[in-house]
């Protein structure tokens, strides 16, 4: 002790500092540091939960990024399959729609067909009628003219008939 009143210290009053300083150290941990320590262990905590979180919307957006281009690729698929079978529903269409003109033209040419068979059989006809009714006059005439002697008046007359015809 005699070196500390040599130096110039008072050991009472040292080990009062030395006391004051060990409440000042009580007080500080006690009511500062570990408040602090909590508050940046809470802050700490909340930032690696905001970071855990982060994490888990980034892979939930990847997710959901994958989900869509799988919906896209879906979408664009069924809307080909869709085009093709409109395609095809429309090459039928087209197809039964020839397929139903080509039989209108068969059954026009077939009915064009039969009216000119008819009117052939008809013109036919009336010029066998014809025919028949100049023949009969001409026999008719002749008959008359074979009976009676035929004049050169009556042959020219026979003559004209069958001209006009």
């Amino acid at each position: 002790m005699e070196i500390l009143e040599k130096l110039g210290i008072d050991w009472r009053i040292l080990i009062a500092q030395i006391v004051n300083f060990g409440v000042l150290l009580f007080v500080l941990h006690r009511f500062l540091y570990k408040p602090v320590l909590a508050i940046l262990q809470k802050r700490a905590d909340t930032i690696e939960k905001s970071l855990g979180d982060a994490r888990a919307l980034e892979e939930r957006l990847k997710a959901s990024e994958l989900a869509g281009k799988e919906l896209i690729k879906n979408a664009k698929r069924e809307a080909a399959g869709l085009l093709e079978d409109a395609h095809k529903l429309a090459e039928q269409k087209r197809a039964s729609a020839l397929k139903k003109a080509k039989e209108e033209v068969e059954r026009f040419v077939v009915d064009a067909r039969e009216k000119i068979a008819i009117e052939k059989e008809q013109s036919l006809r009336e010029a066998r009628e014809y025919f028949a009714d100049l023949v009969l006059q001409a026999s008719k005439a002749v008959l008359e003219e074979s009976v009676q002697e035929p004049s050169p008046a009556t042959v020219k007359k026979v003559i004209g008939k069958f001209t006009q015809v």
